[in-house]
């Protein structure tokens, strides 16, 4: 897979994941409202609503994909992984 490729891909995951948390937090607008989750599951500590999820899983899934570009394709030799180091990141981006 070239660099090029794995934009790409990386493109269509990002948007996989935005697409499944909007799904998600739509359903749960629908359906009862969105939860919120408190600190330590006190009520009187400060709660964190699921809505924060729409824009942290796209901005984290992107940053991933990021790490695993520069892993895969070695910027400052212009080369680019064997198959083996392939599986090997993949094996652990899935883990």
């Amino acid at each position: 897979m070239n660099p090029i490729a794995f934009r790409k891909t990386g493109l269509v995951l990002v948007a996989a994941v935005s697409v499944g948390i909007w799904v998600l937090l739509v359903w749960q607008h629908f359906h009862g409202g969105v939860p919120s989750h408190s600190f330590m599951a006190r009520k009187d500590m400060p709660s964190i609503s699921n809505w924060w999820g729409a824009l942290l899983l796209p901005l984290l899934t992107s940053f991933t994909l990021n790490r695993l570009k520069k892993r895969l394709f070695l910027t400052h030799s212009n080369t680019v992984a064997s198959p083996k180091q392939l599986q090997t990141v993949a094996l652990l981006f899935v883990a």
